[in-house]
């Protein structure tokens, strides 16, 4: 072959994040769902994920899917200003190795504001290439419950019946 030299070159496609807004307050059990476009190891995530509490009431929304790239990293700076929380990251399907949910190792403190961050750099198995942007998301745990009120006006003695407890959150922590 007499011809010019032929080159070739390619990347492997770097991995993507996503999580999606829990809708309402949650549990301090339940979990926030990362799912990805690439197979990532557990052990990879682990390393990049982190989370933040933040006070309830604090009027700050963290997360906004569209944000340019300054924007992003002026909300990630102020979620990473909380206090650090320790997660457990975990399948959340043995069939499908791309759904992932993150939890509060011990559980989320309630009455919170939490900010999970995926930071930027996962690695997928197929290639050396991470991803570009981290992904943020902001939710919720709701507060404690306190008794306001019961169904037995003899608090000493009760009849043995159906006890209805009237319980309360404040709307404000909402």
């Amino acid at each position: 072959y007499a011809g010019e030299e032929l080159v070739w070159s390619f990347e492997t496609p770097r991995p993507e994040v996503w999580m999606y807004d829990p809708i309402g307050p949650l549990a301090r059990d339940e979990g926030v769902t990362i799912d990805t476009s690439a197979d990532i190891s557990l052990g990879e995530l682990r390393r990049r994920v982190r989370a933040y509490a933040h006070p309830l009431r604090q009027e700050r929304d963290f997360s906004e899917p569209e944000a340019d790239d300054a924007t992003l990293d002026a909300r990630v700076t102020a979620a990473r200003r909380g206090r650090p929380i320790a997660v457990e990251v975990a399948r959340s399907d043995p069939d499908n190795s791309d759904a992932i949910v993150v939890r509060g190792r011990g559980g989320w403190p309630a009455g919170m504001r939490i900010a999970v961050i995926v930071e930027a750099g996962v690695r997928a198995r197929s290639g050396p290439l991470g991803s570009l942007r981290p992904v943020l998301q902001e939710f919720a745990i709701a507060a404690p419950q306190h008794v306001v009120g019961e169904s037995c006006e003899d608090r000493s003695a009760c009849e043995i019946r159906p006890l209805v407890l009237s319980m309360w959150t404040r709307l404000s922590e909402l």
